[in-house]
């Protein structure tokens, strides 16, 4: 469930006919790609109808690395869907919420708690990637307003 309806996890075919040659997203050749299906409530009021259309048209604009990239839309029939890269780690909030920092001793753990670990290297690169995708939004004129961890979304690689 999202701000304007419910978000759902799909596989897209075909997609990469709809991918930049300079963005990375993971699809290769006729496999499926992994998306994220935002639709708005078919009760939305005027407003959230209003502000959907409003995000589509903010996120069409946005080319970077650090910013979820927005594939494609459906605004010709109801209900209205964009459909956006799927970040596989959730939310920056969840994603630290399941870690624990790696001990600066450098102790070393079993393989299967490793995984749970991440460095103060890790953490800085994504602070930066942060910083990176914020400087873009600047860049472009545009203040996000609403930068917490909730609204950060970690992918595969974090």
């Amino acid at each position: 469930e999202g701000q304007f309806g419910e978000v759902h996890l799909c596989e897209a075919e075909g997609m990469k006919d709809f991918l930049d040659e300079d963005l990375s997203v993971e699809a290769t050749g006729e496999s499926p790609l992994l998306v994220a299906v935002k639709t708005l409530r078919e009760d939305a009021k005027k407003n959230a109808r209003n502000d959907f259309l409003k995000e589509i048209r903010i996120m069409s604009r946005l080319r970077d690395p650090n910013i979820v990239r927005l594939l494609a839309v459906c605004v010709d029939k109801e209900p209205l869907c964009m459909i956006t890269e799927y970040m596989e780690n959730g939310d920056l909030n969840q994603f630290l919420c399941s870690l624990r920092l790696q001990t600066s001793d450098g102790d070393e753990m079993e393989a299967e708690q490793r995984q749970d670990v991440a460095s103060y290297s890790q953490m800085i690169a994504m602070a930066a990637q942060i910083a990176s995708g914020m400087k873009y939004l600047s860049s472009l004129n545009f203040v996000h307003r609403d930068l917490a961890t909730r609204n950060c979304l970690v992918g595969k690689n974090h």
